[in-house]
Order: structure tokens, then C-alpha cells, then sequence
């Protein structure tokens, strides 16, 4: 919990993607990091209207629209992201990937604040989860992708015991679990990353706050 009178340090983690994106929110505080919220956002795309790339513009203002209103009711101090890290073998996917960073940018560029992006890979080596070479050869790739998706979630679980908010579903909340394993790979990116800047501004601003009544009193009256 924030002390009364300071700020809380947010930072928003995303699992950036174009038909969803995962979100968690996580308050800094000077032991703990707490998860606050964790959602999955959809882009609502409406294959009713024009050509695809109607519906592709029309999908992409939706998912902005919604993390712009999302990032800026919670006053974030920070913004760390996974983002898709392009290459894909179909077109039409390479070209979702495209407009999701593209979004991301703009997206930071609206919030002003200071943000770090991870690829997949980066986060599974920070948490020490990828695929030897010798192991993903041995699966499909659908299975691979499930391995790494459970294995995702079992961070974002064990990572935060006490959250029990998660998406109801399990198709949005992978992508939630998925957010906040992007913090734990954060978390785990060593002293110079933005986590442990806003980590340090966190443990003063609460060294510096007022006192409140009584703390630190072991004795009481008289003893």
C-alpha cells in the first residue's frame, strides 16, 4: 500500500500484441512489488466495415484508445513492454506485428514517461525458461508455443501468490499471465534497468515520508 501523502510508483507491463495485448500493474513498493490489475485488452475489430485496412486502422484505434485511457487513469511512472519481435512466416502476421509496435510507439509518445522493451526471447532468458536447442527440436512448433506459454504462467503465479484477479478466461488471461512474467523478466534485468531506477525512487520516497504516529514504538507507556 502507498503512504498517504506520496505518490505510488506504477509501473504498466504489456504483452503487446494487435488483436489482444496483456496488462499488469504492479505498485513499487519499498520491500514488495504489488500486482494491482491484471487485463487483457481486445482491438474490437469490426470486419463489417470497408477493406482490411479499414478494419485494420479501425482494430488499432480501439486497442489504443483503450491502453492510452487505461495508463493514464492509473498514473504510471514507467512503462516496460514485450514486444513482438517481427519475422513471422505468414504476411498478414508480420503485418499485425508491424502495427502493434507501431501502436507501442505512439503509445509512449502520448504517456511521456520512461519505458523498456523486452522481445520474447529476452524475457525466457531472463527467467531462465527458453528452449535449449536440443529440446525445441524435439517438439512441433504448437507445442513449443504451449511449453512457453505454461511456463510464463507459472511465473506470473508463483511471482504474485496473493493476486487473484486475473482475466476469467483462459484465452485473455495467458496474455495477462504473459504481462506480468514481462515484469519478472524486468525485475531480473539488473541494476540499471528501469525497474530498479523507479525500485530506488520507491525505497526514498518512503524513507523520506512523515513519520506516523507511534511507529517505530516497541515499549508501551511506562515500560
Amino acid at each position: 500500500m502507498s503512504n498517504k501523502g506520496i505518490k505510488p510508483i506504477l509501473i504498466l507491463s504489456l504483452d503487446v500484441g494487435f488483436q489482444k495485448t496483456g496488462a499488469a500493474l504492479f505498485e513499487l513498493g519499498p520491500a514488495l512489488d504489488t500486482l494491482v490489475h491484471a487485463e487483457t485488452f481486445t482491438n474490437d475489430m469490426d470486419k463489417s466495415i470497408g477493406k482490411v485496412v479499414h478494419q485494420d486502422y479501425s482494430a488499432a484505434v480501439t486497442m489504443f484508445q483503450k491502453l492510452t485511457k487505461f495508463a493514464l487513469d492509473s498514473h504510471i511512472s514507467g512503462l516496460v513492454a514485450e514486444l513482438p519481435s517481427g519475422g513471422a512466416q505468414g504476411g498478414r502476421a508480420n503485418r499485425c506485428m508491424g502495427i502493434a509496435t507501431g501502436m507501442f510507439s505512439c503509445l509512449t509518445c502520448v504517456l511521456n514517461v520512461p519505458f523498456e522493451i523486452y522481445l520474447p526471447h529476452d524475457v525466457e532468458c531472463l527467467l531462465g525458461i527458453e528452449l535449449k536447442p536440443g529440446d525445441g527440436a524435439k517438439m512441433k512448433k504448437g507445442e513449443r508455443t504451449a511449453w512457453k506459454k505454461s511456463r510464463l504462467k507459472y511465473v506470473a503465479l508463483e511471482d504474485n501468490p496473493q493476486f487473484n484477479k486475473w482475466p476469467k478466461t483462459q484465452a485473455l488471461a495467458e496474455d495477462s499471465y504473459d504481462a506480468a512474467a514481462a515484469f519478472s523478466a524486468a525485475r531480473r534485468a539488473g541494476n540499471k534497468s528501469l525497474y530498479w531506477k523507479l525500485k530506488t525512487q520507491a525505497v526514498a520516497d518512503f524513507k523520506s515520508r512523515p513519520a506516523l504516529p507511534f511507529e517505530g514504538v516497541v515499549n508501551g507507556p511506562g515500560q
